[in-house]
């Protein structure tokens, strides 16, 4: 088993992180309010009750990652990847989801958000930052 980089708990507040390679690091409780984490590759990566409110996730790629209570409030997760991605309990009050894959997401409660804004069958093959 790889070792895994841990930033449990980190204070990355306005932090510009994008196009970041953050793969299978280990986020969990940081503080990502109001963060650039455009185009960022969050692969794997663990950020189980991170607090994110504001932040700037457009085309990260999230596939495989434990979002499990991540607190999404007020993102723009627009054109992002969360393929297969655990999101039991995580709250997206508010968030920009257009064009966001979530085929195999699980748990996530996206609300009211239409179905028509998502990506549900995985039909894009290659992750591409939505540079809006």
């Amino acid at each position: 088993m790889a070792a895994r980089n841990w930033l449990t708990g980190a204070d990355l507040r306005m932090c510009n992180l994008s196009g970041l390679s953050l793969r299978d690091l280990d986020l969990s409780g940081a503080n990502l309010s109001g963060s650039n984490m455009f185009g960022a590759d969050l692969t794997g990566a663990v950020l189980r009750r991170a607090i994110a409110r504001g932040a700037d996730f457009r085309g990260a790629q999230m596939v495989g990652a434990n979002l499990e209570e991540v607190n999404f409030e007020d993102c723009d997760l627009r054109g992002a990847f969360v393929r297969d991605a655990n999101a039991r309990g995580a709250v997206f009050a508010n968030a920009k989801l257009d064009g966001v894959d979530v085929s195999g997401l699980r748990g996530a409660l996206l609300g009211d958000v239409s179905p028509e804004r998502l990506m549900l069958d995985g039909s894009s093959s290659e992750p591409r930052p939505n540079r809006e």
